[in-house]
């Protein structure tokens, strides 16, 4: 039964990576693309559907830049030579960790000795009081609540102290947060795409890689200015709601609970935050 209960689980791993959330943004130098379980390679094409089990070849001089198109985020390959995709979606996740981990440790050097101090723990991977997940689950029904009450333009900027602002460069879009309050957040910016009503937190850090800081903390007065991880924007379709919360959580967690909940059914059960809709 184990050996059977494997093969299915595999199986639908399998369905799952060949799927082709992902779209070719650009590209430099030789790159090819072989599609999964074929065996002819091709020249790589302008916004071509791949899967994380596609392979894809570039040349020693050369990159390939992919869209998520879930998340938006594009990633870069960071090596060249023959690989999976799941090889270049995975290395941009963990070096986005990093990034995004290098930008919490510079903005919270001197924190802890401030009157800025977080009530929650800065430096562990759960929440103090949250055993039973509550915290996790009622900040995953409001930020669904905000994307649904911004999708129906029922919701006006409810923040002029926390500051989404938007910079779009050749390389794509990225995104700086302002802290003009006197306290300290913790920071997210929500995606909310208004075609498939799907909605995800833009900046994850993945605990497997930084299990010290899965999460963005800006202290009061700080800009986080992160233009290392750029994103692909249609402004046709796309919503971005800057989320800043007074207690700690996981944005790893919140997105797992995200995927799952009904925007209809969303109800505002934490009450804590403020936001800033671009």
């Amino acid at each position: 039964m184990k050996k059977i209960l494997f093969f299915y689980l595999c199986a639908i791993g399998a369905i799952v990576f060949a799927q082709k959330p992902y779209n070719v943004y650009d590209w430099s130098g030789g790159v090819q693309i072989k599609e999964y379980k074929t065996s002819q390679w091709s020249p790589v094409q302008k916004n071509k559907a791949i899967s994380g089990l596609d392979s894809v070849d570039v040349d020693k001089k050369g990159y390939l830049r992919i869209i998520d198109t879930r998340s938006n985020l594009i990633y870069k390959s960071t090596s060249t030579g023959k690989m999976r995709m799941l090889t270049i979606i995975n290395d941009a996740k963990k070096q986005n960790s990093h990034t995004l981990a290098a930008v919490n440790q510079e903005l919270m050097k001197g924190v802890h000795s401030s009157s800025n101090t977080p009530t929650m723990q800065i430096a562990g991977a759960t929440t103090r009081g949250d055993e039973d997940g509550e915290l996790i689950d009622s900040i995953s029904s409001t930020l669904a609540w905000l994307a649904k009450m911004t999708y129906r333009n029922q919701l006006s900027n409810h923040s002029s102290e926390v500051i989404l602002k938007r910079h779009d460069v050749p390389e794509g879009t990225f995104f700086e947060i302002k802290n003009t309050s006197t306290k300290g957040y913790y920071v997210n910016v929500l995606h909310l795409d208004k075609q498939t009503q799907k909605v995800n937190l833009c900046y994850i850090i993945e605990q497997a890689e930084e299990p010290e800081t899965p999460f963005l903390y800006l202290p009061q007065g700080q800009t986080m200015r992160l233009q290392n991880l750029m994103f692909n924007i249609d402004d046709t379709r796309d919503i971005f709601i800057l989320v800043g919360t007074e207690d700690q959580y996981i944005p790893e967690q919140v997105q797992s609970t995200l995927q799952y909940l009904d925007l209809d059914s969303a109800q505002p059960l934490y009450q804590r935050y403020n936001y800033y809709i671009l």
